[in-house]
């Protein structure tokens, strides 16, 4: 090629053009814009976004994996954490549907606490209490005074009493008077 000449004009220009070109590719702020903006004119032109991309791929890949490794952790924590304290109430004597009405309860009323559900529950359903009848005695008559000798020997020997009995059901026994 034959050499060219430039004016003054012309050489300012493209000088100045130069120098500019050259600080928007060195300043870090200005950097990736200038270089995009370049690749928009010439979509072939390899900048330093298209060699990062893989290694930011990758990275985002793995802080995906990360992430949901994280996620099942904290969750696997929270169903442990339920299961125990739902085993809990069961050694406490709650039955599976009584742990039913308490996880119903937990969700509509937005308790996360089993223990705490169980409380409430019990607050809201107490114990229904059988009362005694007016018209029955309060014991079962054991020890009662009583007119019939085999129960004062009872209630006072017990042990005679019993060898007693015994001597009675072997002698029936032996006269094959014990019906079956």
């Amino acid at each position: 090629m034959p050499p060219v000449e430039l004016g003054d004009d012309q050489f300012a220009i493209l000088n100045g053009a130069h120098k500019l070109m050259d600080e928007l590719m060195r300043n870090p702020k200005t950097k990736h814009q200038a270089e995009a903006l370049v690749k928009q004119i010439h979509p072939g032109v390899v900048t330093e976004a298209d060699r990062a991309a893989p290694l930011i791929n990758a990275v985002k890949h793995v802080n995906q994996k990360v992430d949901q490794t994280i996620n099942y952790l904290k969750a696997r924590e929270i169903d442990d954490k339920l299961n125990g304290a739902f085993n809990d109430l069961r050694r406490a004597g709650y039955t599976e549907e009584g742990i039913d009405k308490i996880k119903e309860l937990m969700v509509k009323e937005r308790i996360p606490n089993p223990a705490a559900a169980a409380a409430f529950w019990e607050k809201q359903n107490p114990p229904q209490v059988n009362e005694a009848s007016l018209f029955a005695p309060s014991d079962w008559g054991f020890g009662q005074p009583s007119e019939d000798a085999d129960l004062k020997l009872l209630w006072s020997n017990e042990d005679r009493w019993a060898e007693r009995e015994t001597a009675r059901v072997l002698k029936e026994i032996s006269k094959g008077e014990l019906e079956d």
